[in-house]
């Protein structure tokens, strides 16, 4: 009689209690373009810098704001 056999068992790594979630010293940049794939005088380039560290608090709503 054929024993039964056990599932296989999935690595999971574990995820530290203090693990952190955010950016360092990282640029991100976009710009608005025309349909056309030119852009205008008018059309802004937007940049966001982080010069250091910035750090997400979990289980909230974080914001980015600054002027566009």
């Amino acid at each position: 009689m054929d024993t039964p056999t056990k599932p296989s068992k999935s690595f999971v790594p574990e995820l530290e209690s203090n693990s952190e979630i955010g950016f360092k010293n990282a640029t991100f940049s976009w710009s608005h373009k025309e349909e056309n794939g030119t852009t205008t005088p008018s059309s802004r380039m937007f940049k966001l810098r982080i010069d250091e560290q910035l750090l997400f608090k979990r289980n909230c709503v974080n914001l980015i704001v600054g002027p566009t």
